[in-house]
């Protein structure tokens, strides 16, 4: 879903991918049809936002094969180097979680609601593991949540992603990309819940294209139960 305004001589879309494996249960498929559109050049406009592209790898992908049409782009994963803005192509060294963090909710978890066969394993888990799960870091939280297929109270029986992020790390882009035509000066991100940890991690990115100060973002209007805040 595209949307194209307009400012001066400068063309600015907001597209929203929704890359994501738990939002979406044709994910390979989207994906694949989006890839497609890059390729064939059909990304309109002279500048571009992306929304829900939530995988690291997938970033790195779209950057890559929009590098003829858009050879700028700006993420929460760009950094500044000597003055440049620079997409890293190495992955982080730091695991997501640390053992002490996943093991203590997994515990909390079992003893609480697995061993006691609680009925709602998920209210189980709210009422008896909060301290556990607002220790958790953004990133460890992030990575335990990711590449869902289904629902997060379902999710919640098997912790199956534990040791993964115990032992790998994981990069957070907040599901935005901007990408340019233009030269992108002056460029930051903002995180809206700077200090806490959120199931859903969002913030917006600012860049400043041929005098233009562009804006991403993607905001949740309406918060369900599966919204868990973290510390």
């Amino acid at each position: 879903m595209a949307s194209i305004g307009k400012r001066g001589d400068t063309r600015i879309v907001k597209f929203f991918e929704k890359i994501r494996y738990f939002h979406c249960n044709r994910y390979e498929t989207r994906k694949a049809k989006f890839i497609e559109i890059i390729e064939n050049g059909s990304l309109p406009g002279d500048v571009v936002c992306l929304q829900e592209v939530w995988e690291a790898d997938d970033l790195r992908e779209i950057i890559s094969k929009t590098q003829a049409d858009f050879p700028f782009s700006v993420s929460a994963l760009h950094q500044t180097i000597d003055g440049d803005t620079v997409f890293p192509t190495a992955n982080p060294l730091v695991p997501a979680c640390t053992l002490a963090e996943v093991n203590a909710v997994s515990q909390c978890f079992l003893n609480n609601c697995v061993a006691n066969n609680a009925p709602d394993k998920f209210l189980c888990f709210v009422g008896n593991c909060t301290a556990e799960y607002q220790a958790l870091s953004q990133v460890c939280l992030a990575c335990l949540l990711a590449r869902q297929t289904q629902n997060v109270k379902e999710l919640l029986n098997a912790f199956s992603r534990t040791e993964l992020c115990a032992t790998t790390p994981y990069e957070m882009t907040y599901g935005l990309v901007i990408l340019s035509k233009r030269p992108i000066d002056d460029t930051s991100f903002v995180d809206y819940h700077d200090g806490y940890s959120v199931s859903v991690p969002r913030g917006y990115l600012r860049a400043k294209v041929g005098g233009v100060h562009v804006f991403c973002t993607h905001t949740t209007p309406v918060l369900t139960d599966i919204y868990l805040d973290g510390k």
